[in-house]
């Protein structure tokens, strides 16, 4: 038995690196500067969700890079009465607007974060402060934390028809600090994939059976002929 226990634990590890490759893409983070989108509650049904703010000026969903820190400009179209509602109802508080991020590509995790619309509403208009910060945390290919935030810069008229100039930073921190991310804290790390945890107990298996093989040859080739031969030389 102690003879194959190498050849067994070897054909165990290989099966075992097998089937996390089969599920490789569970470990898969985002790469530096991928496009990133968010997903929101949907106004009319709260229990669905949709797409993030629509950009106006390209009629594409806003969307963030990877890592990278950047500004982003979005135009809020208040084409219909209940888009309009919506905002006059976040603004009072009536409302929340909530989003969600993917963890990580492939995976139904998601970083929840609400999208929060500061203003002044009148009888027949209302004065929105058009900038919003967006902040994200990352580690290793994935997020750990996502904000947004109004900053106080113009309230800017808006009624039924009008559209919106939202625009702000987008800012990258590295883990959990305000340190900086950069492209070397996107590089993936053991605690960072589920590869870590196989390699510890692919060497411990390893390192198990290296040791038991050659306890059995340290008891064949001396201890076991000094046994013999303390037996006899008894007898």
């Amino acid at each position: 038995m102690i003879r194959h226990l190498p050849v067994l634990v070897l054909a165990f590890i290989a099966s075992t690196a097998a089937a996390g490759s089969e599920h490789g893409h569970d470990c898969v983070g985002y790469k530096m500067g991928q496009k990133i989108k968010m997903q929101c509650k949907n106004s009319t049904n709260p229990n669905d969700w949709g797409p993030g703010p629509i950009c106006q000026e390209t009629g594409e969903e806003m969307y963030f890079l990877y890592g990278v820190d950047s500004f982003h400009y979005c135009g809020w179209d208040i084409q219909t009465a209940d888009v309009y509602e919506h905002l006059r109802r976040l603004i009072l508080r009536d409302e929340n607007w909530a989003c969600r991020i993917g963890m990580a590509p492939e995976h139904d995790f998601f970083i929840p974060f609400n999208i929060p619309v500061w203003g002044v509403v009148e009888s027949d208009h209302m004065h929105i402060d058009n900038h919003l910060n967006f902040v994200f945390h990352a580690d290793a290919g994935k997020i750990i934390g996502a904000a947004a935030y109004p900053v106080r810069d113009r309230f800017q008229f808006a009624k039924t028809g009008s559209v919106l100039t939202m625009h702000g930073p987008i800012k990258w921190f590295n883990k959990q600090s305000f340190m900086d991310f950069t492209s070397s804290s996107a590089l993936p790390t053991s605690s960072g994939t589920c590869v870590g945890w196989l390699a510890v107990v692919m060497w411990c298996l390893l390192s198990a059976a290296v040791s038991l093989g050659l306890s059995g040859v340290v008891y064949r080739r001396y201890l076991k002929p000094k046994l013999i031969r303390g037996v006899l030389k008894t007898d």
